[in-house]
């Protein structure tokens, strides 16, 4: 005759059912969930066996419940950031939160090179931040290129150590 092989907690017989073993006890899925199952920071409910448990600073999340905080995209294997205990996308993190260059107030987004400042273009920054050819100086004069590339390294390395 076989051995039964029961629920650690309820006892029900395990024979031809789906089962957990937590620390060498095997559980019945009702009872593993109703004693082990997280709960999830976003809808609230338990996060059972047949569900990824998404976690991050002991708080979990269901798959479809981890999402950014302001545009409410997916972050399920995605780069994230935290502010305030909500998560948010880096795109979303990096509009609100980053600094923004005083010339064009666009955001500086986190990662981006600044050695584009070199020989007499400013290669990338010229691009994003659409710089004239000539920019008037207010006295009546124009700039070079070296000047404004010169100008808007100082506003870079400013920007940086801020």
């Amino acid at each position: 005759m076989a051995e039964r092989y029961d629920c650690h907690y309820c006892k029900e017989s395990l024979f031809g059912r789906k089962y957990v073993l937590r620390e060498e006890n095997p559980y019945c899925v009702k009872c593993y969930e109703n004693l082990y199952s997280n709960s999830c920071e976003e809808c609230k409910k338990s996060i059972g066996c047949s569900s990824r448990d998404l976690s991050y600073k002991d708080r979990h999340w269901h798959d479809d419940c981890f999402h950014c905080f302001k545009c409410s995209r997916s972050l399920v294997d995605k780069p994230f950031s935290t502010k305030d205990d909500q998560l948010l996308c880096t795109e979303c993190y990096s509009n609100e939160y980053s600094s923004k260059c005083h010339e064009c107030k666009k955001t500086i987004m986190p990662g981006k090179e600044m050695s584009g400042l070199t020989g007499g273009g400013v290669s990338e920054w010229g691009s994003q931040l659409d710089l004239a050819s000539t920019q008037s100086t207010g006295t009546g004069k124009e700039t070079t290129e070296g000047e404004r590339v010169d100008r808007f390294a100082r506003h870079l390395t400013e920007l940086r150590f801020k």
